[in-house]
């Protein structure tokens, strides 16, 4: 998300959509995580997990400030208690610390976390490896946290020129899994597909109704898709989708529509996708390198697929709907400085002609503003009169041209 303060703005606006009266702490981990090398944000979403997003449904009360439900065992044991948010924070990011490493705290820290000792040190390294460790063990206790991050952060904030709507495939459609398939679960966002649908008729609805049923029996979906009219979310980031081979696991897939590929609306098409991939970018702080398209992962089966490194549209949609390098400098200039909209488009250039007696000339080139042509009293004169002299009178702040003796 760029800065921690926008991230902590991104998680704290997010949490507060779901609890309005949920308390400002994103900051504070994010603030406090690096001294320990924790991830700040899933830690954060760690404590929503813990805390239902601070609504305290649990044996925990508001007023321990104990976010990662430390020491609560039972109804007559609710775990520590802290005096401050700092002090819960601080607690909770140790308490992962001791998780993830072996190493003492940091030298002049001081100890907060009152379990940090009873945790069999540098067992989990990844959230993924919480599952069956942390207080009530599941299986998949890492990818409820994974899941819950993910959906705060692809929640667009208010002043971007697209929103994403939410159309979630059926629960039961054979293509969304859930975060585990049978052959792998969900370990994180670790970089983005950029896809083609290679339809030449269907729109990111009708795409989403063909991954919903599945009629022809396949196993495809992908966690965006978009057209020039919408873009799409086809199940919450932190689920497997089935877009490309080896990668369904850590990577989002956004299928492109390429129904009105070559027409007037194509650019906005192109727009959305440059815009989500570098808002996606930017929201699972993967940089530019983690963006492909599904062609470097099956080269030999998609090797158009969205394009090919060197396609040029002279080759035409069937080969390709972008250039590749084209589409990298797009989303790594949106990555650098999200673009403000382009200036007004200044006065119009047009060319001064002088007619002599000999005919007419272009000599020169001038403004045309309202209706007047503003020329440069230089550039004129020497067109029509070299010879004249020109004088700036600075106390009069005026231009005077002296004309030869014999004008």
């Amino acid at each position: 998300m760029g800065t921690a303060a926008a991230q902590a703005a991104q998680l704290e606006t997010a949490t507060v959509r779901r609890n309005p009266t949920a308390p400002r702490l994103a900051q504070i981990y994010l603030d406090i995580a690096p001294r320990l090398g924790v991830r700040g944000d899933l830690a954060y979403a760690q404590a929503l997990h813990e805390t239902d997003y601070f609504r305290y449904t649990g044996i925990v009360k508001p007023e321990q400030n104990n976010y990662a439900g430390i020491g609560a065992t039972g109804p007559g044991n609710p775990g520590a208690s802290f005096t401050t948010p700092e002090e819960g924070v601080l607690a909770h990011l140790q308490h992962l610390y001791a998780y993830a490493s072996t190493a003492p705290l940091p030298a002049g820290m001081v100890k907060a976390d009152p379990h940090f000792d009873l945790v069999q040190r540098g067992s989990a390294t990844r959230i993924g490896d919480l599952n069956g460790k942390w207080a009530i063990p599941r299986a998949d206790y890492g990818q409820m946290v994974d899941w819950i991050l993910s959906e705060l952060l692809v929640e667009v904030a208010e002043g971007e020129p697209y929103q994403i709507t939410q159309a979630h495939l059926s629960t039961n459609s054979r293509n969304r899994p859930g975060p585990c398939s049978d052959s792998y679960c969900w370990e994180g966002v670790r970089g983005i597909v950029v896809h083609r649908t290679a339809s030449p008729t269907q729109n990111a609805w009708a795409i989403r109704e063909y991954f919903n049923t599945s009629p022809d029996g396949r196993y495809a979906s992908s966690q965006f898709v978009l057209d020039n009219d919408v873009i799409l979310q086809l199940m919450p980031v932190g689920e497997v989708a089935y877009h490309t081979v080896g990668k369904n696991h850590t990577h989002l897939g956004i299928e492109t529509c390429e129904h009105n590929w070559g027409t007037a609306t194509w650019p906005e098409t192109y727009r959305k996708l440059v815009w989500l991939t570098a808002y996606l970018t930017r929201a699972y702080g993967l940089t530019i390198s983690d963006v492909t398209g599904h062609f470097y992962w099956d080269p030999v089966n998609r090797p158009y697929d969205p394009t090919y490194m060197g396609w040029s549209p002279g080759e035409g949609q069937a080969k390709g709907i972008f250039e590749w390098n084209q589409f990298i400098a797009d989303v790594q200039a949106q990555l650098i400085s999200p673009p403000e909209p382009p200036p007004p488009p200044g006065p119009e250039r047009i060319p001064v002609r002088v007619v002599t007696g000999s005919g007419a000339e272009d000599c020169t080139t001038g403004l045309l503003i309202e209706a007047r042509t503003y020329v440069p009293i230089r550039a004129y004169t020497d067109c029509i009169l070299p010879e004249a002299q020109i004088e700036w009178v600075d106390a009069e702040r005026r231009v005077v041209v002296h004309m030869p003796d014999d004008h």
